[in-house]
């Protein structure tokens, strides 16, 4: 009974010596709530948990703490969904701007609307866009309606909030759209603006980027986050997006947080910092699981999400087709949605391949009535299927770089059968590419080539497909596919069938 007594005794005097450190230290908390790559997931699917309840889950964070949160987006957080995409992201900013988001950082895929589009999203959030290293290439400043940073003041401490962007914006997002843009390195411009906020009173610098990280199987924070952070100082946190993955640690002694896609998760910084000392002491950074969490409801969320999905549902409701099992659709694996829709494509072409980003395929086939909806879902980006005629050789490099790259989705195709070893570098991957009936590709013989105008520009990096000739332009991929499957009416298809095999 005596030890217990003493033990208790000693956790009370270590509470109240820390309750006096922190006194003498005259330590302030300060509260950042993070999301990433929500794009534009309004209702509640496999994927994601829906607007209302991630919004719900934030909400309850904020009233957690006594001083409430900065809520940061890093980007991608507009478009993606046909319930985001038919306004063109205005569905997904009223959202944001009654979770109370504090800025938002620019991404990639900001680039799926047009700049005048943009434009609108700006003015009708309540919050900036920030990107400090996408520039007007007219006025050499940051493009409009951009700003490179904001500095906030949260518990009697100024924030300063540094936007930046992924350089693989440059190949990833829609290139008409860049036209008048330059996608600087982040590195070029982050540190002169770091500077900047901290002579004007910044205590905290923090990053919010949309820029990829990952961690490693020992926890070790990777990914092209990495290569900023290797080349600045004075920051405090860096809260990064693109890579759709979460992330919770530390590289070279910064904080880095990553809260996932599509609503899944959100993340949670705590920085402590010291008045007294005018530094920063300690951050902690986690993320957490939506669906791990009670079910908290934003019913102001609820509201603006069923007002959009209600009439999404009345517009596109058509059903195309009746399918008989669920197709999967593994981003970075096989995905027997993405074969089933290329074999269609191949044959209503009348190609000899088609070749499809895996990026571009950002939903699943449900088993039971095929919509309009669905296969907008399936493909949310407006883009034109295209025919070029493509040598073998350009065809095998196509393959070498969509299959198993990190920075991508897995390539997806028809018209073909191919064998890889993933644990060979970009150039080695691919050990044997035959045709359908067993032929191998012949480097100097010109195969027909059915694809996205996205990838024909170039886009993702397949620069390949630039070398091909354009023999026709043909119909809207969403239009294409809507009307094969109104001709096919049931969907009885079995895959993946191991046309890809690694």
């Amino acid at each position: 009974m005596k030890k217990l007594v003493s033990f208790v005794m000693l956790l009370f005097f270590l509470a109240i010596g820390s309750v006096a450190l922190a006194a003498q230290q005259n330590l302030q908390a300060i509260y950042i709530i993070t999301a990433n790559d929500f794009h534009g997931h309004l209702r509640a699917d496999n994927d994601a948990p829906g607007a209302a309840r991630w919004a719900g889950v934030i909400d309850q964070l904020r009233r957690e703490n006594p001083e409430g949160a900065v809520v940061l987006g890093a980007g991608d957080m507009l478009t993606g969904t046909l319930d985001a995409n038919e306004s063109h992201g205005i569905s997904s900013v009223k959202i944001m701007n009654a979770v109370g988001f504090t800025a938002d950082a620019v991404g990639n895929h900001k680039f799926d609307v047009s700049r005048k589009e943009i434009g609108l999203n700006a003015k009708a959030a309540n919050f900036p866009l920030l990107s400090a290293n996408i520039i007007d290439e007219q006025t050499h400043k940051v493009a409009q309606p951009f700003k490179p940073y904001i500095i906030v003041e949260h518990g009697g401490i100024k924030l300063g909030i540094i936007g930046l962007t992924t350089i693989e914006t440059v190949s990833k997002a829609t290139q008409k759209n860049l036209i008048g843009l330059m996608v600087l390195p982040p590195e070029a411009v982050a540190q002169k603006y770091i500077d900047e906020v901290r002579n004007k009173g910044a205590k905290v610098v923090i990053l919010l980027t949309h820029i990829g990280s990952a961690q490693d199987h020992n926890g070790d924070i990777i990914g092209e986050i990495t290569g900023l952070l290797d080349k600045v100082h004075g920051v405090d946190l860096a809260i990064t997006g693109h890579t759709h993955l979460t992330v919770a640690g530390s590289y070279k002694h910064i904080p880095v947080l990553q809260a996932g896609c599509y609503g899944q998760a959100v993340g949670e910084a705590k920085i402590l910092y010291s008045k007294t000392d005018g530094k920063v002491q300690r951050v902690n950074v986690k993320y957490i699981k939506v669906k791990e969490m009670p079910v908290y409801i934003d019913k102001e969320v609820e509201k603006i999400a069923n007002t959009v999905t209600k009439r999404i549902d009345a517009k596109y409701n058509e059903v195309l087709a009746v399918n008989k099992r669920r197709l999967n659709n593994d981003l970075l694996g096989q995905s027997a949605t993405g074969e089933f829709f290329c074999d269609l494509m191949r044959k209503e072409m009348q190609t000899d391949i088609v070749f499809f980003n895996g990026g571009g395929v950002r939903a699943e086939v449900p088993k039971g009535n095929v919509t309009y909806r669905t296969i907008k879902d399936i493909f949310p980006f407006p883009n034109k299927m295209v025919k070029l005629a493509m040598t073998g050789k350009d065809i095998h490099e196509v393959l070498e770089h969509g299959i198993s790259n990190t920075g991508l989705r897995m390539l997806r195709f028809s018209g073909l059968k191919v064998r890889a070893d993933i644990t060979k570098p970009e150039g080695q991957r691919i050990v044997l590419v035959t045709t359908l009936d067993g032929k191998p590709l012949g480097d100097e013989a010109v195969y027909s080539v059915g694809t996205n105008d996205f990838l024909a520009l170039g886009g993702d990096g397949f620069v390949t497909f630039k070398k091909g000739k354009t023999i026709a332009e043909l119909n809207n991929t969403v239009e294409m596919c809507a009307e094969l499957l109104k001709r096919q009416k049931e969907l009885d298809y079995t895959g993946p069938d191991g046309r890809l095999q690694y």
